[in-house]
């Protein structure tokens, strides 16, 4: 994390909040493209799930959650439809019913298309999870229904699995895209069974995406290995001697082990490059001691300068963003990443 400097590689162009925004937009976007009746239960669970771990709107989703389980399977679609139209309005989330929020790749800031704000979204929560599990602390400005709860309200690393899974089967609409992720989920690949502990969680989601990106890069026959974060915005993530014209870095069959789709990478900043791009250093809660001395040095690096991005984003947003870019919390006490704020 601390190869940040101007003009060099690893700064990211977006802030959270942006990817936070795109994501609750595809959300409704893939609600209306994909509700069925016969996933009404398992929209209900992620809708509520998501009012638990998703870092903003939490209040609204928990509502979207209700509404829905008020209402019947609802086998005539556009009634699904006009619901979640209603609801994204009262959210503050632009409309997908409206022709200039057709979910397309010019309606997104920070991804091109509703596959990539799947995946963020995914990772936003996720990671979210994982913030909250390794701390045991809500995040600064947690604008999720458990902000206020105690830690045994947090979410948990089984309900998150299930979270996953049955998004997926939910809302991912490509039939064969969807029946290799269950299958590779039910499977137990990239070590889903083998962890119990948060940080692996969102490493697994992080294995299991870039199995999915070589898989589609090896049928289009690509020579680049596609594995995130790119060198460009993570250095440190990548281990020097695979970056550049080493052919290690081709790709070879259409499947993956973790040990194969870890290779190339140091871990550790994978995990804090995840939580700064998709959370936020400013937004987490971490005592001194549940740092490694590298770790507590690499996070004091970035923090003022994450800090002043998202001030300057917040100052730039546009009134559709509004809930979602805003200002930076203010740094908790005693928090390592305050320290140098």
């Amino acid at each position: 994390l601390r190869d940040d400097k101007p003009g060099m590689p690893g700064v990211s162009a977006w802030v959270p909040g942006q990817r936070w925004f795109d994501s609750l937009r595809g959300f409704v976007h893939l609600f209306h493209q994909a509700y069925r009746a016969e996933s009404h239960d398992d929209i209900i669970f992620c809708a509520e799930f998501l009012a638990k771990a998703f870092p903003v709107k939490g209040d609204s989703l928990m509502h979207l959650g209700k509404t829905l389980r008020a209402a019947s399977p609802m086998d005539d679609r556009r009634k699904a439809q006009q619901l979640v139209t209603h609801w994204a309005s009262e959210a503050g989330i632009a409309d997908p019913a409206d022709p200039a929020s057709d979910g397309s790749s010019a309606r997104y800031m920070t991804c091109d298309g509703s596959s990539c704000v799947m995946w963020t979204l995914l990772h936003v929560t996720v990671t979210a999870v994982a913030v909250r599990g390794i701390t045991g602390k809500p995040l600064l400005g947690d604008g999720s229904v458990v902000a206020k709860a105690d830690e045994d309200a947090f979410p948990n690393i089984h309900l998150c699995m299930s979270f996953v899974r049955r998004f997926v089967s939910a809302f991912l609409t490509c039939k064969r895209c969807k029946e290799n992720f269950l299958k590779d989920f039910d499977d137990c690949d990239f070590g889903r069974c083998h962890f119990s502990d948060f940080r692996s969680l969102a490493l697994w989601i992080w294995r299991v995406h870039n199995a999915i990106s070589m898989q589609v890069a090896s049928r289009h026959h690509a020579q680049v290995d596609r594995r995130w974060p790119m060198y460009q915005d993570c250095p440190a993530c990548w281990r020097q001697e695979l970056v550049l014209g080493h052919a290690g870095r081709r790709l070879r069959p259409l499947s993956w082990s973790q040990e194969e789709l870890d290779a190339p990478f140091h871990t550790d900043p994978v995990f804090w490059h995840l939580v700064r791009t998709y959370i936020g250093l400013s937004r987490i809660q971490v005592d001194q001691s549940d740092l490694s001395p590298q770790e507590r040095s690499q996070v004091e690096d970035v923090i003022e300068h994450d800090r002043r991005e998202e001030v300057r984003a917040a100052k730039a947003a546009p009134a559709q963003h509004r809930g979602f870019v805003e200002q930076p919390p203010p740094p908790a006490r005693g928090a390592a990443p305050a320290e140098r704020v």
